[in-house]
């Protein structure tokens, strides 16, 4: 938003997401606010929509949701484990779906899809997290081989980030 983007912000969290556009706002920033469980893919075709209606294209997707629930393959729920899944690994396809029509259609684009070290390696416990980011690198391979020249792919495997979620 501070080098000139127009921003969509989504979350299920309603005063993070609006909080997040006050600040870009603040500081003469375009944003607005689509609540969405990128987990549902009714949400994640409204969350698109939102950002061509509002700015007639999409020029940069940052794919950077995730749910981890922690335990072993026999700990885990089946919820548990699908809301990991669909969180983390499925909305990445759903955004996908939705958004690179666009982006091939006016010639251009970015895809960044935010991986982990969980991506590359086991940790204990994250039975469901593991493979979904692990999953994450697959796809962007596979998007970057679908869609390219006209959109870029990317993913970002970060380390530890001390967030709220982290608490």
């Amino acid at each position: 938003a501070h080098e000139g983007a127009k921003v969509v912000v989504s979350d299920v969290n309603v005063e993070g997401g609006n909080e997040t556009v006050q600040s870009i706002s603040s500081t003469g920033g375009d944003a607005i606010f689509v609540k969405a469980d990128v987990g549902l893919m009714a949400d994640v075709q409204t969350l698109v929509q939102a950002g061509i209606d509002r700015y007639g294209r999409i020029d940069v997707v940052f794919s950077n949701a995730c749910h981890y629930p922690m335990g072993t393959a026999t700990e885990l729920t089946e919820a548990q484990w699908d809301r990991s899944i669909n969180v983390c690994l499925k909305a990445t396809w759903m955004l996908a779906k939705h958004a690179l029509p666009h982006m091939v259609e006016q010639g251009s684009g970015v895809f960044v899809i935010t991986g982990s070290v969980h991506s590359l390696r086991g940790f204990s416990r994250y039975a469901s997290y593991d493979p979904a980011k692990a999953g994450l690198l697959g796809m962007t391979r596979n998007l970057a081989l679908d869609y390219a020249p006209h959109v870029r792919v990317n993913a970002v495997l970060p380390g530890p980030i001390v967030t709220g979620l982290w608490k």
